[in-house]
């Protein structure tokens, strides 16, 4: 699901929200977790790589790396951009509203919200240590 805002997923909670992970963003996640925004997506990423839906054995094994509360903090870190009075426990209550199983509707925020991080780090490559890489702008 694309969005019309360029650096943005789009979203479907509550209505469609547009999520985004600008550095601001990325500053709001580490604040409210105490932990880095790559060491969180790395946890994700180790065991996505399995592939199949939201009960395979990639997906199960990414959730058990991750607690709920990161979760909803990485989501409102990328949703925040459009409404600053968003709180992490609203988000918790937007994620309720996603149709399906507590899984299913994990699997989906947290693919939306990886989609939206890749996107913001450049894309899907990874360096030598496995972190995303870094794309840097023109004269950088």
């Amino acid at each position: 699901m694309a969005s019309d805002i360029k650096g943005c997923v789009g979203i479907t909670l509550d209505r469609e929200r547009n999520l985004r992970y600008d550095e601001n963003a990325v500053a709001d996640f580490e604040g409210a977790t105490q932990q880095g925004f790559f060491a969180f997506l790395a946890k994700f990423q180790d065991g996505g790589d399995k592939g199949g839906g939201p009960l395979s054995e990639g997906a199960v094994q990414a959730a058990a790396r991750l607690e709920f509360r990161d979760i909803r903090a990485f989501l409102w870190a990328g949703l925040a951009h459009e409404d600053p009075s968003l709180t992490v426990r609203k988000v918790g209550e937007l994620m309720g509203r996603v149709p399906g199983t507590m899984m299913e509707r994990l699997t989906y925020c947290l693919g939306r919200a990886m989609e939206a991080a890749t996107l913001a780090l450049g894309g899907p490559e990874k360096n030598a240590v496995g972190a995303p890489t870094i794309i840097r702008g023109p004269g950088a």
